[in-house]
């Protein structure tokens, strides 16, 4: 995708073709981990300007959009997550509600989620969605049980911070 921008430009026909391209090959990622407990981050580096270049400071060089998938997501709230230039969408109602994500906070949560340590140093904050029990199917229900999870992520977030 990054090559394709780069020499045809993120608009072009070959782009097109490419991420239609891309998206079959998540159909098939996402068709294996069915019945799993996977959480797939799908995400780019940085943007990039009309005329397929990157490096500078504008909003389309500087931000990326961030796609997180699971069939462990509750069905009823939503089973993607979206983040991108306009930032967090819930699709099931259609509302948008802004919501951005720091580059900066994917290594926390992804080390949480897969049960090993955040590095030391590392002084990003973990994506709070991700750890409420609320958002997974079975997940709990509407008391303070759901929390448990997300409070542990932060209070573990927290202490490697200080």
């Amino acid at each position: 995708v990054d090559h394709v921008g780069h020499t045809f430009g993120p608009n072009s026909k070959e782009m097109s073709e490419k991420l239609i391209q891309m998206n079959e090959a998540l159909k098939q990622i996402f068709e294996l981990t069915k019945g799993s407990d996977s959480i797939v981050f799908v995400l780019g580096d940085h943007g990039m300007t009309n005329e397929g270049n990157h490096g500078g400071s504008s909003i389309s060089e500087t931000e990326a959009a961030l796609f997180i998938h699971s069939n462990n997501f509750d069905q009823n709230r939503n089973k993607n997550l979206f983040w991108g230039e306009n930032g967090f969408y819930e699709n099931k109602t259609g509302d948008k509600i802004i919501r951005k994500v720091a580059q900066i906070d994917l290594v926390p949560t992804i080390s949480l989620l897969m049960g090993i340590p955040i590095p030391f140093g590392n002084l990003g904050g973990i994506i709070p969605e991700l750890f409420s029990t609320s958002f997974f199917a079975n997940g709990g229900n509407e008391s303070y049980e759901h929390y448990d999870r997300l409070l542990a992520a932060l209070f573990i977030n927290s202490m490697q911070v200080w």
